[in-house]
């Protein structure tokens, strides 16, 4: 509206950036947005692309999420879930994912689990009785594993809670990564 007032003459006040305009615009209108757009702004400026772990891999909402954000170039992606799930929902869907541009990890699959893990989960949880067979039975959960790869340096960061309730997500945060990281 703003373009065509000026566009016709109609305009007080001509603006002299429109797209600045248009962003201040959004921001008003959608508070959120302006956080995203930071975030992205960011991602952009990083020699490094994020790595970013879906521990709900195999959902329809975080596949179309994850088609963007590596299209944009904002994060390298790593879903966790059944592989052949995944693919197939990318297809069910008609996304196409560049092979190179992201990484899929089945916990459930026999040597998934870095040793490193199973190691760092023992020392956090051995005061709550854990064992090595009980730490390797519970990195088989998507959460923790995602958890332990952000405590492990292999993720960046962690992104989930579409599928599970809120207390379902912090619980395996506070436990593994815990507050201070």
């Amino acid at each position: 509206v703003a373009k065509a007032a000026m566009d016709s003459g109609v305009a007080r006040k001509p603006l002299d950036d429109l797209e600045a305009y248009q962003e201040r615009l959004e921001r008003l209108i959608h508070p959120t947005r302006e956080m995203v757009q930071r975030f992205i702004g960011q991602a952009h400026t990083q020699k490094r692309k994020m790595r970013i772990v879906f521990p709900e891999g195999d959902h329809p909402t975080i596949l179309r999420a994850c088609h963007v954000m590596m299209n944009e170039g904002i994060a390298h992606p790593i879903l966790l879930g059944n592989q052949q799930d995944i693919l197939q929902q990318t297809r069910n869907l008609g996304l196409e994912f560049a092979s190179d541009r992201y990484d899929i990890i089945d916990t459930r699959k026999e040597g998934s689990i870095p040793a490193n893990y199973i190691d760092t989960y023992i020392r956090l949880r051995e005061r709550k009785g854990i064992t090595c067979s009980g730490a390797w039975q519970q990195l088989q959960d998507t959460l923790r594993y995602a958890m332990m790869m952000v405590k492990c340096g292999d993720a960046d960061g962690c992104v989930g809670g579409i599928a599970h309730n809120y207390p379902e997500i912090i619980k395996p945060a506070l436990q593994i990564v815990g507050l201070s990281q």
